[in-house]
């Protein structure tokens, strides 16, 4: 094979999954030993080989359809799909942090300007991407550029000033209520899928179907995550 066909694969671990991708291939793709099949992503993320290479051998690239079809399919690869959802996990973890809810607290309140912060807890019920750790504003941010590319971490950033602050040198946050849901009598169900997957990009997708009065709407939302020139990173979240 030409040398410039190798891709390198950064920290990240996708190095360990496309190996573990053509390893669960060779062995045959087979429902049953899928089904029984348990996988750590966060182990092998952390364990991954950020010098190990990836060649078209080693991570049998699928079929695509063209960039503008309107159907979504799911790719059977479970380790491909694991993978790309720890990921996006991390990235909801994020979003909730900036939208829904407080990071953890731990600790008194200290009223500043009329509203009170609470200091953010030390500790974390799950690990976060490659072991952060985050106990300033300034920790805060740079990880949500280390998941995220510019344009929306940008986005983001900029909304974490309502409710998080430093004080004293330790990040705090002003506990908030989200956003009211829209309203609606109809009946929304959800599902999620590895859709697509290369060398250098994965897409996870949400499908939103939606039922009302008889009549079915199907909404397909993509969540890309991309080998971008800073690493790899989200270059499309839809919720931002």
């Amino acid at each position: 094979m030409n040398k410039d066909s190798i891709v390198k694969i950064t920290s990240l671990g996708l190095a360990l999954l496309c190996g573990a991708t053509f390893a669960l291939s060779a062995c045959g793709d087979k429902a049953d030993n899928k089904d029984k099949e348990t996988i750590d992503p966060s182990t092998e993320i952390i364990t991954a080989d950020p010098n190990a290479k990836v060649t078209e051998e080693t991570l049998p690239l699928q079929t695509l359809p063209p960039e503008d079809e309107d159907v979504r399919e799911p790719v059977d690869n479970l380790r491909a799909e694991m993978m790309v959802k720890y990921y996006y996990d991390l990235g909801m973890q994020v979003y909730n942090w900036v939208y829904t809810e407080c990071m953890p607290v731990n600790g008194e309140g200290v009223e500043v300007d009329g509203d009170t912060y609470y200091p953010i807890a030390e500790v974390f019920e799950t690990a976060l991407l490659n072991d952060a750790i985050i106990k300033t504003y300034d920790d805060l941010t740079h990880y949500i550029y280390d998941l995220f590319d510019k344009p929306i971490a940008e986005v983001i950033v900029a909304d974490t000033v309502a409710n998080y602050r430093d004080i004293d040198g330790i990040l705090h946050c002003k506990i908030f209520e989200p956003a009211g849901e829209e309203t609606t009598d109809s009946e929304v169900t959800k599902e999620y899928f590895l859709s697509k997957f290369t060398s250098d990009s994965f897409r996870y997708t949400e499908k939103v179907t939606e039922m009302k009065d008889g009549e079915t709407t199907v909404v397909f939302n993509d969540y890309v995550f991309e080998n971008t020139s800073n690493g790899w990173r989200f270059v499309e979240f839809p919720l931002v």
